[in-house]
């Protein structure tokens, strides 16, 4: 029977070790990319994934380029591996973010998933409806408006004022774009809403019918305005185009400045129509504007 060194005995012995080391590594890498490989598979298949969408609600937004944000969202995958649609990584919250980003015109968003492998996306436009529009040499052109002062999608021409609509020189070159501040744009819209309630019940609120008979024997009164228009003038200022409705010839501009709070244009507004100067001197006249920019002051002429 050969006898071996000590040294070879060591060295025997230390290769062993580390064939056992290198064997336990191998295993384990295997192990690893089982787990690993397994787990992918699992992300891949499409149980686990959301395959299917619904859309809801009452919206003015194009379905069509909104679904389409919401497939390219689904589609595709993290670092090439993870699908994004995945059940277990898949953030509606983000989804909800994004719809909202994209489309300005949206109140809400509300993303649920009925099953594992369905989402539901319920929208909301925003109900105050206010219009943005430009004069150009081929015709009228007008944006929705949300309450932050973005225009977010262009607007049909209505044939009547059944939406507030702001009339401005600037021109609106693309979408989404911001062309308000939003103080100012929500004390115009307070302020303007009082104003439409009062012409609509003019009567009761500019005082006694009595004193506004013309000698002709008309009343200025009787619901006999509506707001036509609102042109957006430099530095807060905005006109307000009063036209009667007995003759559309006959109109009159509201001058106001959106420095002062709605609360107090209001106020103002209120005390004005029934100031007993003012409503003498309206008899038998067509008024011109009235001015009220200026603090604790108002002007105003007769055509």
């Amino acid at each position: 029977m050969p006898a071996y060194s000590k040294a070879e005995i060591l060295r025997s012995s230390r290769e062993r070790e580390k064939k056992i080391k290198n064997t336990k590594r191998i295993l384990g890498l295997l192990l690893v990319v089982f787990i690993v490989g397994g787990f992918l598979l699992l992300l891949n298949l499409n149980f686990f994934r959301l395959t299917a969408f619904n859309v809801s609600g009452q919206t003015s937004q194009d379905l069509s380029v909104l679904k389409g944000v919401i497939r390219e969202n689904l589609n595709g995958y993290y670092l090439g591996l993870v699908p994004n649609n995945s059940v277990f990584f898949f953030s509606k919250k983000n989804l909800a973010v994004l719809l909202r980003q994209k489309f300005p015109g949206l109140q809400s968003v509300g993303v649920d998933s009925p099953n594992l492998n369905t989402l539901n996306i319920s929208l909301i436009d925003r109900e105050s409806k206010v219009l943005w529009c430009n004069q150009l040499v081929s015709g009228k052109r007008c944006f929705y408006l949300n309450d932050d002062g973005l225009a977010y999608q262009e607007a049909p021409n209505f044939s009547d004022a059944i939406i507030m609509e702001f009339e401005s020189r600037g021109i609106v070159k693309e979408l989404p774009s911001s062309v308000i501040n939003p103080q100012d744009l929500s004390r115009a819209k307070l302020f303007l809403s009082f104003l439409k309630s009062s012409l609509a019940d003019w009567s009761l609120s500019a005082g006694s019918t009595s004193s506004l008979q013309a000698s002709s024997g008309q009343a200025i009164s009787s619901s006999a305005y509506k707001l036509a228009r609102i042109n957006v003038l430099p530095f807060k200022d905005f006109e307000a185009i009063i036209v009667s409705n007995a003759s559309p010839d006959n109109s009159w501009r509201l001058l106001f400045n959106t420095g002062t709070a709605s609360d107090q244009l209001i106020t103002n507004f209120h005390s004005l129509i029934k100031d007993p100067t003012l409503t003498k001197d309206w008899v038998g006249k067509n008024l011109d504007y009235l001015d009220m920019r200026f603090d604790n002051k108002v002007f105003y002429r007769f055509k």
